[in-house]
């Protein structure tokens, strides 16, 4: 449900990530906050989007074409 999703900065803007659609993830808050705690990673390489769990799986989503 797009409505309970959260916006997170996958370059975190503190760090000097942009806002810009590129660097931006749709998340639920528990997520969110996984992130924030740094317990889970996220990075972006332009067209998969690679998430690591604290176990160290590897988690891929491909992006959407806007």
């Amino acid at each position: 449900d797009p409505a309970r999703c959260q916006v997170h900065h996958v370059t975190h803007w503190a760090d000097g990530g942009p806002t810009v659609l590129e660097n931006l993830i749709l998340v639920c808050s528990h997520h969110h906050h996984l992130l924030h705690e740094g317990r889970w990673h996220a990075t972006f390489d332009g067209h998969t989007l690679h998430t690591h769990r604290p176990d160290r799986t590897e988690l891929t989503h491909s992006a959407l074409a806007a």
